[in-house]
């Protein structure tokens, strides 16, 4: 897998490199520096598990609404026929104003 994980170029962090079911197209999951976590995939030679061609963009989570899962330590990532499952996170936050607290 360690050649597979080559295949991802100056990737800031690849991870979780995921093969298509035909063999060709490795899947990975991967950061712009100080970015968000994308899914990315690029084309292989199935026979010498060698890359063909660049890594592309499949995904564009920019923003903490709803991103990929950061934590990539316990995050997964599964490729079944011609669907691909993601672990997401969504943030969301309030704020609280009080009144009369200076009484």
């Amino acid at each position: 897998m360690n050649s597979a994980l080559e295949a991802a170029g100056s990737h800031e962090w690849p991870d979780k490199p995921r093969w298509a079911p035909d063999g060709r197209t490795l899947y990975f999951l991967s950061r712009k520096p100080g970015g968000y976590f994308n899914l990315w995939g690029v084309r292989m030679d199935p026979l010498r598990a060698t890359p063909v061609g660049e890594p592309f963009q499949i995904t564009s989570f920019n923003s903490p609404g709803l991103m990929i899962d950061p934590d990539v330590g316990v995050s997964e990532m599964d490729v079944r026929g011609r669907r691909l499952l993601l672990m997401m996170r969504k943030t969301t936050g309030n704020i609280w104003t009080l009144s009369g607290v200076d009484r």
